[in-house]
């Protein structure tokens, strides 16, 4: 980086150090680390569950690294770039573990790690097939949120370093609410956004051109702009797609790494930059008058309208009217599927069953292993029916959540305005949104004595269809029981998601707060020196220069 930038970043950071800008701690660590970062720059790729991302990300890799199925992968970040064949998992609690890249779904696939109980936060995998793309680095996502409700560093660490954002949005529901609420939080931090069509083979040629026409008019209407669409497909002419998302896309940006990285921290930078004056022009605002004067400033300022006792309450209420809803919603959701699931495997049990030999003993333990396996796999259909609905209640916590903090900032800043005629920085409550996971099944006794025990004195040939008979009712309880779990679980993780969000508003509200109080309380003394902090600061760059400056730099 030019000194120039290291000079904005640490006067920057001394003004929001001395000044306590609270609010703006994060920015401007996201800057400072992407300055002195020497990690690769990332390609983010994020998008929907069964959008295609890991999928797609196979297809750049030229072969199935990464695990796909019809079950969620937990809440882990994947890295992988070029190089000797390797592989690392970095725990939440910061160990290490080198692991052959052969157990990688160990760790990342929800079957085999379920509920993330290996407590991982990071995979990163070195894959010689990426050796043509040096100096760059593809992160598997699960979803901006679910990446960063670890709140680890480890997890954060990446982001700064985004060049490209690839958004995967499948042409089987291209766009959804989801879609849209994903980009939105991406423009924050990744300079350049590519959404890729994915599952185009699904659709005629006619299809798609209306689908790509429909997705370009809901990307302008969403973020204000058109946004390059790539078209992919993993089953029909896979070659030709990979070879064009690397010719327009990645190539370039390994060929111009040092000015993707400057447009990414150049972005970040008038943001932080903007904020500080804003916040500095209330200081002065404030130091400008006496003490009577300024405390009656605050006094209007942060009048009962802006009560912090106040917004919490009007967020517990938002959050409470959601959370309410989520287990009705998954009880009706779910229980519909149980009388044919429970006839299904009832069925297929009673053919399953006529091939067994063998002593009780044994056919107790076959049984207990085949419903496990068949229970697993239907709850596992059914969690990919759950999950967007959880999805959908913590989207709509998450809305009015922010309408609550956005109204909040917005009493605020009108607050601000008529007592000093400065207008708050334009900073958005940005929510690092949690993802939802359900239980693991759980299968119960088959025989409720000990009577296994005495397999060797129970002749299978006459006990063997009270045998059958029992374990046929066992299925119906066990379906019962595990479909109230999963519902619970469900219900349960959502509930937790909504509080979350519930805290992470709250604590963005007390930040605000602690950072306006700060600077308002300012003596009429030190005006002087806001002045000549304000005329230290760099002159601030709006998005749309720095999107034009960053255009010549790859042209160049």
């Amino acid at each position: 980086m030019i000194s120039a930038t290291r000079i904005s970043i640490a006067s920057l950071g001394d003004v929001v150090e001395e000044y306590g800008l609270v609010a703006l701690v994060p920015l401007l660590e996201a800057c400072r680390a992407l300055d002195t970062s020497s990690t690769p720059l990332d390609v983010a790729v994020s998008g929907q569950f069964k959008s295609g991302k890991s999928s797609l990300l196979n297809a750049i890799i030229g072969k199935p690294l990464l695990p796909v199925g019809a079950v969620p992968v937990t809440t882990v970040v994947t890295r992988v770039k070029g190089g000797d064949a390797s592989a690392n998992v970095t725990r939440t609690d910061g160990t290490v573990l080198t692991i052959d890249p052969a157990r990688i779904p160990d760790y990342v696939s929800e079957a085999r790690n379920p509920e993330n109980r290996e407590q991982v936060a990071l995979v990163d995998i070195v894959t010689p097939e990426l050796e043509d793309l040096p100096g760059l680095r593809l992160v598997d996502t699960p979803g901006l949120g679910s990446v960063l409700s670890h709140n680890t560093q480890a997890t954060l660490d990446w982001l700064p370093s985004v060049a490209v954002a690839l958004v995967v949005v499948s042409a089987e529901r291209p766009m959804s609410e989801e879609d849209r609420t994903l980009l939105l939080e991406l423009t924050g931090f990744a300079p350049r956004i590519v959404v890729v069509l994915s599952k185009i083979d699904l659709l005629a040629p006619e299809q798609r051109d209306e689908v790509e026409e429909f997705l370009d008019g809901r990307l302008r209407s969403a973020l204000g702009h058109a946004v390059p669409i790539l078209p992919f497909s993993t089953r029909q002419d896979v070659d030709l797609h990979v070879a064009r998302l690397k010719s327009d896309v990645l190539v370039p940006v390994c060929a111009n790494g040092s000015a993707e990285r400057q447009s990414a921290l150049e972005l970040k930078l008038a943001t932080l930059t903007q904020s500080c004056r804003a916040y500095l022009d209330a200081a002065l605002a404030a130091a400008e008058r006496d003490e009577v004067e300024r405390a009656a400033l605050q006094a209007a300022v942060f009048d009962e309208s802006v009560s912090e006792p106040l917004a919490r309450d009007e967020l517990k209420l938002a959050a409470q009217r959601v959370a309410a809803s989520a287990r009705p919603t998954f009880d009706e959701l779910l229980f519909v599927y149980q009388t044919q699931m429970t006839s299904r495997l009832v069925g297929d049990l009673g053919a399953v069953m006529r091939s067994w030999s063998g002593n009780l003993a044994g056919q107790v333990a076959r049984y207990e292993v085949w419903l496990l396996e068949r229970m697993t796999a239907e709850m596992g259909t059914l969690a990919i029916i759950a999950e967007p609905v959880a999805d959908g209640l913590v989207s709509q916590a998450e809305g009015r959540l922010r309408r609550v903090v956005e109204a909040f900032r917005d009493r605020l800043g009108r607050n601000l305005t008529r007592a000093t005629g400065v207008t708050l920085p334009s900073l958005a409550w940005q929510p690092a949104r949690p993802r939802v996971a359900a239980a693991p099944v759980a299968i119960g006794r088959t025989l409720d004595t000990q009577w296994e025990l005495l397999w060797w004195v129970i002749p299978m040939r006459v006990f063997g269809g009270v045998f059958r008979r029992h374990c046929a009712r066992r299925v119906s309880w066990e379906v019962e029981k595990n479909l109230t779990r999963l519902a619970g679980a469900w219900s349960d993780a959502t509930t937790a998601a909504v509080a979350a969000l519930e805290l992470q508003a709250s604590r963005w509200i007390h930040d605000e707060l602690v950072t306006l109080r700060g600077i308002l309380s300012r003596a009429e003394s030190g005006s002087d020196h806001i002045r000549a902090t304000l005329r230290s600061l760099p002159p601030c760059a709006s998005r749309r220069s720095i999107d034009a400056e960053s255009l010549r730099a790859r042209e160049a």
